[in-house]
């Protein structure tokens, strides 16, 4: 009897509890939290939407309610747009940062998430906050603009607009469209040029995500136009051995604004894998757009193409010898040796192509060198290899045919054989 009575205690407690007071109003206040949610799902169009969207957002996730940016009483249906409740209903462009900078600028709120708190003092530094803050241009860039407003969605969710694939098509909203940057004077070929770009195509094409899309060159929340001194630095995040080589270059010593950086020879957004042609091309972005062909700098450059040219020309070679004699039977050890050394001979080659940034003919050739020599060993190898599989296949020939005559004299002897026992 004792034992059910104690079984029963806690049983009592919690029907006690739940038909409590205070928990009927904490329950009461938990659903009570989602009245406009449980209005705006009933609706229809954007209405709707609304609430479909923010279901998948990451704000959901986090507990962040209608309220939390729109205002108003989420408790009652009937204040729940009071302005005096605090409702604002669609916030406007020039508030949608401070709205958004209320969580994300508190270190404590963004810890347990690990995302940075410095956005909003970014935003204010960067072309799109100025002209918002200081000029009052509501038709630029807020966060809502890049990251969507219902549904935000993590930056790793592929449906992200900044999800890094889709980076360039979210900037290229506004970018691309004449009417809207007509006042603004800026081009709207950017996202043309750059699918069209070796980056470009390797994003969009390749699928690679670690290639530099808009944000990498013009940054994210303090999103600026690169300056043409800052370039080099810019472009260095990813290329930072080609930069230490520019640095020594007669380019770069000229700290003349407006002078030979990245962008002068490789463009902007439309960048091209460069080709050897551009030493001696007459290209606006060539070496002949700047400097005359009598001109010891041009001249330079037909050296660095013949020097670049040759190694480049005799690696081929190597590599197509190793091919030919894999195909036709080499021996597999010699041959292994033999990729070995052209791995290294094209690793030569790429820090030629590196140390041509400097314009240093001597550094160029100095590799170069290598990679010539280091070829035409490899051939050479080749070349007797070859010549040691042909004499070998010469002698089966002619192993085969001896045999075959021996043959044909053993089967005359036995013919003859015969005929005597007869």
């Amino acid at each position: 009897m004792k034992k059910a009575i104690f079984y029963q205690i806690p049983i009592i407690t919690i029907l006690c509890i739940i038909f409590s007071p205070h928990f009927i109003s904490a329950q009461e206040q938990t659903e009570k939290i989602n009245v406009c949610v449980d209005c705006h799902q009933n609706l229809e169009d954007t209405l709707k939407d609304a609430v479909t969207n923010w279901q998948e957002s990451v704000h959901k996730k986090a507990g962040v309610f209608c309220n939390d940016c729109h205002g108003g009483d989420s408790n009652d249906s009937d204040n729940a747009m009071d302005e005096k409740a605090g409702f604002i209903g669609i916030p406007k462009p020039k508030d949608i940062p401070k709205i958004c900078s209320r969580c994300h600028s508190d270190v404590t709120i963004m810890r347990k998430y690990n995302l940075k708190t410095d956005q909003f003092n970014l935003y204010k530094t960067s072309i799109h906050g100025i002209r918002l803050f200081e000029k009052g241009d509501e038709s630029v860039a807020t966060c809502a603009s890049c990251h969507g407003n219902h549904n935000v969605l993590s930056k790793n969710d592929p449906r992200s607009p900044i999800y890094r694939f889709n980076i360039p098509l979210t900037c290229g909203k506004c970018h691309s469209n004449k009417d809207m940057m007509k006042s603004y004077n800026i081009p709207t070929d950017q996202y043309e040029l750059y699918s069209k770009s070796h980056h470009g195509k390797m994003l969009l094409e390749n699928k690679n995500l670690r290639v530099p899309t808009c944000v990498d060159c013009h940054g994210t929340h303090g999103a600026v136009p690169p300056g043409v001194t800052d370039i080099v630095e810019v472009c260095s995040n990813c290329h930072s051995v080609i930069s230490e080589y520019f640095k020594k270059s007669p380019h770069h010593l000229i700290k003349k604004e407006g002078m030979p950086r990245c962008i002068n020879c490789h463009g902007n957004h439309e960048i091209q894998r460069p080709t050897l042609e551009k030493f001696t091309g007459k290209g606006v972005i060539d070496c002949g757009g700047c400097h005359y062909p009598e001109s010891p700098a041009f001249k330079t450059g037909v050296d660095i193409k013949a020097s670049l040219t040759e190694a480049e020309a005799l690696l081929k070679a190597g590599n197509d010898d190793i091919a030919f004699i894999k195909k036709h039977g080499g021996n597999s050890f010699a041959i292994g040796h033999l990729e070995d050394d052209m791995d290294n001979a094209r690793t030569k080659l790429l820090e030629a192509y590196s140390v041509s940034h400097a314009l240093s003919i001597d550094e160029i050739k100095r590799r170069t060198s290598e990679v010539v020599s280091i070829s035409k060993n490899v051939s050479e190898t080749i070349k007797g290899m070859i010549k040691d599989i042909k004499l070998r296949k010469v002698g089966i020939i002619f192993t085969w045919v001896v045999i075959g005559v021996i043959i044909i004299l053993l089967r005359q002897k036995a013919k003859n054989w015969k005929r005597v026992i007869k």
